[in-house]
């Protein structure tokens, strides 16, 4: 997946504040972690007696009753015959009401009936537990081959988990409209179909969906057969589950399904079917048959319903013949097929002369047609079609578009059935299936490896189609680089993305079909720079995957970094940096990536970046800083120590050499290291495998630099057994000798401390370009040298040095290490910085001191908001309030950050221009509000013009235009500073937001001193309904942590403790645990600082 949802960086971009002002979310409480890959022991890991081989599975969805069922025939291979239970995963939702186990032993194939007594559900642990002892004559040995059958049940809700419904607005209609789709990561297969859900049972799969005919099923695989299918009529794996007893239920529900008669098996005597004579292997006929004739090897195909003086000849592979055929012949290899004559088999049509041709057997003519020919890859016409011809690859342009609305939305639609490829191995977590009324956009690249064509397609609802083209030039610019820097193709034969209108992430990488939020995918000429950022950076991390975690996958959850970490390097910084170099993405990365994974890293509460866990419910609330962030900086800093080049090589080797397959963090060592010659183990070990990161403390006397090295803590109160871990540190010490600037490439700290000399040098900086995962600390002294030489036009030091100098200063006040008042008189060394990212490092640190001092006397508030009207007041001014279409990206940005930081701050030409802007784009002036700062002026507006604002935002949330303006309008609904207002915002939570906003309201509601203790109220008001509403998803441990996470006093700390205590907090306890740490860090901040501050506060007046 991409990042948390919503990613702290992301938010605090909407916010306009920067990541490192809120403490993520996701957490591990203190607990000692190992790092070894101990046996599998734990009650929610499978066994691996037996190993998945290949998935058959059918899933017949119903849009109308909001439920679908399925059937599976699972291929096993036994690698343990000596353990005599067959475990897999099932959710306790999934209502099972068949299974049989098919063995191939000696070349015969025998079936077992599995009775109750053999069957238990472990609900807790999400396992059904078959006692292969007590099945009558069965045995399996080392090394056999058998099939589990299954059949089951289930209803469709709006979890966002699993296999679940998503809800829009149809654009004609007006009316709300549902579709399908899924989300497994990391545990949720197992709630749309029993499986081995684990990342290295990988297997082969074979998908078939049966839905409504008027609707569009996806899967990761190309369509192989689409055709009209018939209530009733069997299919594969059906054929068999419909045909035998399989014992009673073992849901806990009585739920019979399917009705067979006359099905035989095997070689069908002619005596089972009146005057009618059936050949070959496992061929049925089912129903009725007078005076008819079937030859040649059926395989599993089938005659269904009544057939009249009809003959039927050749291989008829899986196709069929279903419904009453009147004097009709039904010729040759069907897989192929061809069909003439009144067939419902193939075309749905109220004309004896109709034909359909199809060589992809996806053509297919809905609705009425008179002499009408359909041919052609993947054509579909859908409505009337009269005397008419179509050809070629019609769904391009006419899939969904030229529905007729009133046969789609019509009761009596009909059915289809849908086959997909068979995938080349997977985990489970990787599979997924969409089900609705889907348009798409579609285009390709040409594989600069194997010179094939990949075709590429975005799905999407009719509403919001005209937004995908983005991300489609997206998909064929960076796919091709992906091949080109590893020297491997991508594996599958098509790439498609859906967009959704409901998901708990920001994007999935399931192989083949990425599925994202609107906000993340959609984009249209009124999005601002940030949108078309993040959808580049969403879509090239997601395409990253289809290497990383979907090629190879990480053989446990313990490794999540191994997929996340290299998707957030080369998805969000090496690729859009050879898109967008005009982006400055690497610098980008310190802010958004180094910093987040600062922050949660410098808790206690933290965990190594590869850990085990105890419980499967944990597993999820691992999607965190750590993985994502930690993990690519310490990637981002061995690929500084070996070269990029030589790095990326070797990221070649580890995914060649596990193609397919699974690997650890060892594999990935050994392959750098293959590449580049260097000891990766060594220098990598002990920040993959140990908590925390270190502070280089830097100290000069007599011309020699001292460095020691200890383990940072926000909180500032290390203890010895804390303090350890020894890492391998790369210095890179920048010094600075007669203007002129040398880095110490080479320089290590390995050990506690070590003595250099600064052959003269008297400036000096450690971390040059911030590429390592440390804090620095200067004596204040040193501090104002360094500020100073920053400031000079022309500074030897980059904008990433200048980011890395204010943020250690910054967070080392902080933690008390050093005082808030030195960090202040740094920041004003840089009221001449020209870059953005240094700049928002600075709107970070007063935007974090106002928060934290936020219940102080409103004379000290109003001294913080002076201070930053003074430093942006200046810059805003210099850049003014036009943009221009071509301007420089980091120009642009700039002016954002300062237009929303003076504009809070009470700086007035900013306030009235936002004010003006708005009236006019209330008048109907839709060009009035740039983009770029549309957010920061809905904000303003809404704050200064009260609820004439707000009525007209909320419209906006109501009906926008794009994703990001609506996102705009959602953060302006929670900047009210009236209670009545936000009173109102409130009440919209219960039942006007979509669960996946929920937490962009949070965000905002917390970020408002004006509603944060409201919010805090609001949530124990009403936890039960939270925790029901948001149970199992990755937002309930985020909903807890931005509810309380801005609270500064010591009360706060016993009534947060104090609210839980007694509840269930497993799905949360990282987040709970990591929220009370930075109450406290922030407690301790102000306890320690209030009185300096505010004396220094005083004097700059």
């Amino acid at each position: 997946m991409t990042r948390l949802i919503p990613t702290w960086a992301s938010i605090s971009r909407i916010l306009n504040v920067h990541s490192n002002l809120v403490v993520t979310t996701v957490h591990v409480i203190k607990r000692s972690y190992s790092t070894m890959n101990p046996a599998i022991t734990d009650a929610f890991r499978l066994p691996t007696n037996v190993k998945p081989l290949h998935y058959d599975i059918i899933l017949k969805t119903s849009l109308r009753d909001r439920s679908f069922e399925g059937s599976s025939s699972i291929l096993l291979k036994v690698q343990d015959a000596s353990d005599k239970r067959l475990i897999f995963n099932a959710h306790s939702s999934l209502h099972i009401h068949s299974l049989h186990i098919e063995s191939f032993a000696a070349k015969t194939e025998a079936v077992y009936n599995i009775p109750d007594s053999a069957v238990k559900r472990d609900d807790k642990n999400e396992q059904v537990v078959v006692d292969i002892a007590a099945l009558q004559g069965f045995n399996w040995r080392n090394g056999d081959e058998i099939k589990l059958n299954l059949g089951w049940g289930a209803e469709l809700g709006q979890s966002m988990i699993g296999y679940y419904i998503s809800t829009y607005i149809d654009k004609d209609t007006k009316q709300e409209a549902i579709y399908t789709l899924t989300q497994f990561e990391a545990t949720d297969a197992r709630k749309a179909m029993p499986c081995w859900d684990e990342p290295e049972m990988k297997a082969s799969f074979s998908v078939t969906m049966i839905s409504q005919a008027d609707t569009v099923n996806l899967s990761n695989m190309p369509v192989t057969i689409e055709r009209p299918w018939v209530e009733g009529q069997s299919e594969g794996v059906f054929d068999r589950l419909e045909s035998k007893t399989y014992g009673k239920l073992i849901s806990g529900q009585s739920k019979t399904q399917g009705k067979t008669q006359g099905a035989t098996e095997g070689q069908t005597k002619t005596d089972q079917t009146p005057l009618g004579k059936t050949e070959g292997d496992v061929g049925k006929t089912v129903g009725k048959t007078t005076s008819a004739k079937t030859e040649g090897d059926l395989g599993v195909g089938k005659t269904v319903g009544k057939t009249t003086m009809a003959k039927t000849e050749g291989d008829l592979g899986v196709g069929k013949t279903t419904g009453k055929t009147i004097m009709a012949k039904t010729e040759g290899d069907l897989r192929l097929g061809k069909t003439e004559g009144n067939l419902i088999g193939k075309t749905t049509t109220t004309s004896s002369v109709g034909k359909t041709e199809d060589s992809n057997l996806v053509g297919k003519t809905y609705g009425k047609t008179t002499a009408g020919k359909t041919e052609g890859d993947q054509g579909k016409t859908i409505g009337k079609t009269t005397a008419g011809k179509t050809e070629g690859d019609v769904a391009a342009k006419t899939t969904g578009k030229t529905i007729d609305k009133t046969h789609q939305k019509a009761a009596n639609v009909g059915w289809k059935i849908t086959k997909f490829e068979k995938s080349p191995l997977m985990s489970t977590y990787l599979l997924a299936f969409a089900n609705g009324y889907f348009e798409y956009r579609k285009d390709s690249y040409i594989s600069p490896l194997t010179g094939k064509t990949v075709p590429l397609r975005i799905y999407a609802t009719s509403d919001i189609i005209h937004q995908v083209d983005y991300a489609l030039e997206i998909t064929k610019r960076a796919t091709p680089l992906y091949e080109e820097i590893f020297d491997i193709p991508y594996a599958l034969p098509k790439l498609d993305s859906l967009v959704a209108t409901d998901f708990d992430a920001q994007a999935m990488e399931n192989y083949g079909l990425i599925l994202g939020r609107t906000s993340v995918l959609l984009l249209d000429k009124k999005s601002g720079l940030a949108a078309k950022k993040q959808v580049a950076s969403v879509q090239s991390h997601e395409i990253a995957h289809q290497w990383f975690g979907n090629y190879v996958t990480m053989k446990w959850w313990s490794e999540l970094w191994l997929n996340e970490a290299f998707a957030t390097l080369c998805g969000e910084v090496i690729i859009p940096d050879r898109l967008y170099p005009e982006w400055n993405v690497r610098s980008v990365f310190i802010t958004d990536h180094l910093f987040r994974a600062f922050d949660l890293d410098a808790q206690r509460s933290s965990h190594p970046i590869q850990v085990e866990f105890e419980d499967a419910n944990k597993i999820s609330q691992f999607f965190d800083a750590i993985s994502y962030s930690k993990g690519a900086s310490v990637l981002r800093m061995i690929a500084g120590i070996v070269g990029e080049d030589k790095f990326l090589r070797g990221v070649s080797v580890y995914l060649k050499t596990h193609a397919y397959s699974n690997a650890t963090t060892q594999d990935l060592w050994k392959a750098i290291q293959e590449a580049s010659g260097v000891d990766i183990p060594k220098i990598a070990d002990a920040w993959i495998q140990k908590i925390g990161h270190p502070l280089v403390t830097a100290t000069e006397k007599d011309g020699k630099l001292h460095m020691q090295q200890n383990r940072f803590l926000a909180t500032g109160n290390v203890q010895p057994e804390e303090d350890e871990t020894i890492w391998h540190i790369p210095l890179r010490l920048i010094l600075i000798k007669d203007g002129k600037a040398e880095i110490k490439k080479d320089l290590v700290l390995s050990e506690r401390e070590i003595t250099i000399d600064l052959e003269g040098a008297t400036v000096y900086k450690l971390n040059a370009d911030t590429t390592g995962f440390y804090r620095v600390a200067y004596s204040s002294s040193h501090l104002d040298v360094l500020g100073k030489e920053s400031s000079k036009q022309g500074s030897v030091f980059s904008p990433e040095d200048r980011v890395g100098l204010v943020a250690d200063a910054y967070k080392l006040a902080r933690a008390g290490y050093s005082s808030t008042t030195g960090m202040l008189d740094l920041i004003s060394h840089f009221k001449n910085e020209e870059k953005k990212v240094v700049w928002s490092i600075v709107a970070d640190a007063l935007s974090d001191l106002s928060s934290v001092w936020w219940e102080q006397p409103e004379d000290v508030r109003n001294s913080i908001k002076d201070l930053t009207r003074t430093i942006f007041a200046p810059l805003i001014d210099r850049l003014r309030f036009e943009f221009i279409e071509d301007e420089d990206p980091d120009i642009k940005e700039l002016r954002t950050l300062a237009f929303s930081q003076a504009g809070i701050a009470g700086y007035e030409p900013v306030i009235k221009f936002a004010t003006e802007a708005f009236r006019k784009f209330a008048s109907g002036d839709e060009n009035a509000i740039a983009p770029d700062i549309q957010r920061a002026i809905f904000r303003l507006a809404i704050i200064h013009l009260g609820e004439e604002a707000y009525d007209i935002v909320k419209e906006v949330y109501k009906n926008p235009s794009n994703p990001s303006t609506k996102v705009d309008a959602m953060v302006a609904l929670t900047a009210p500073t009236d209670n009545a207002l936000l009173g109102r915002t409130f009440s919209m939570l219960i039942t006007e937001v979509k669960d996946q906003d929920v937490l962009f309201f949070f965000m905002g509601l917390a970020q408002n001193t004006k509603s944060r203790r409201a919010l805090v109220d609001y949530f124990q008001t009403n936890y039960d309904a939270i925790y029901k509403r948001f149970n199992n998803t990755m937002s309930l441990n985020r909903l807890v942590g931005i509810t309380y996470n801005k609270l500064s006093t010591r009360a706060d700390l016993d009534s947060i403790q104090s609210f839980f205590a007694g509840k269930d907090t497993s799905q949360f306890d990282m987040s709970l645990a990591q929220t009370s740490e930075a109450v406290l860090a922030s407690t301790q901040w102000l306890s320690t600082d209030k009185e300096n501050v505010e004396s220094w506060l005083k004097a700059k007046k």
